[in-house]
């Protein structure tokens, strides 16, 4: 009779024990919503700040949360911050600051990325498709093999940035600066190219088929190492875009050895 006491006594606690438990994961699993939900409130409704705004887009990253479409994340300072692989599909991340920032192989696509700072920032292998990134500024940042079909970057300033074998097919790339950057096997196939700036830039097996080109600047890049280009764009480059005295005597070498492969002289 004691051990049968003594078990149902034991019964009895591990039951008591259990619904505590469950109590217990039920209540933090509440608070943990409720939290969930105070952040959501925090980038979605007006009244509150950059700097909380950013916390709780933060929080609600490490939270694993992949819907953005109703958060206002614009103007946020987050330089050097590490967002690689980040979901962070139809963000609106406007005017914001990503200086350094870590961005590889993140999911960006459809974002509003108008006149953010990007400026030295790592976008290497990320998804771009689609977003709008007008007046945005990519000085120095890495974009190589970045899916960028379809992308905006109008007016964007790119100087000295680094889009090896990149994907910008496509895009609207209208007054987009590209002074001394590296596209070298791009893709900007059908692209919108007019009075952009590519000057010095290395264009080494980047391919223009389709690519609209009226008054952009082709001064001192290789222009005659890409791909794509119909007869009529190549006699306009070849009357307008002849290598300078100023350009790397490497430079004016090659635009002679490629004259004799076309028979030019």
């Amino acid at each position: 009779m004691p051990r049968l006491v003594a078990a149902i006594g034991f019964l009895i606690l591990a039951g008591l024990l259990t619904a505590n438990l469950w109590l217990v994961n039920r209540t933090l699993d509440r608070e943990r919503k409720a939290g969930l939900e105070h952040l959501f409130w925090v980038v979605c409704q007006p009244g509150h700040s950059s700097a909380e705004r950013a916390d709780a887009f933060l929080k609600l990253l490490v939270a694993e949360n992949r819907e953005w479409r109703s958060a206002d994340l614009s103007g946020l300072d987050l330089p050097g911050i590490n967002l690689s692989q980040a979901p962070l599909d139809n963000t609106d991340f406007r005017r914001s600051v990503f200086q350094r920032a870590d961005f590889s192989g993140a999911f960006i696509g459809n974002a509003y990325l108008q006149l953010c700072d990007f400026s030295e920032a790592n976008l290497e292998n990320a998804d771009l498709d689609s977003s709008d990134l007008y007046r945005a500024d990519l000085s120095g940042a890495t974009l190589n093999r970045a899916k960028m079909p379809g992308i905006r970057l109008q007016e964007a300033k790119a100087i000295g940035a680094r889009l090896v074998a990149a994907d910008l097919s496509g895009g609207d790339l209208v007054m987009a600066n590209f002074s001394d950057s590296d596209l070298s096997g791009a893709n900007l196939q059908d692209a919108n190219l007019e009075g952009a700036v590519l000057r010095g830039a290395n264009l080494s097996l980047a391919r223009f088929a389709g690519a609209r080109l009226a008054d952009a600047d082709f001064t001192n890049c290789n222009w005659w190492r890409a791909r794509g280009f119909d007869a009529a764009a190549i006699a306009v480059l070849r009357d307008q875009f002849e290598p300078t005295k100023d350009a790397p005597e490497e430079m004016r070498q090659d635009f002679a050895e490629w004259l004799k492969e076309i028979g030019g002289q």
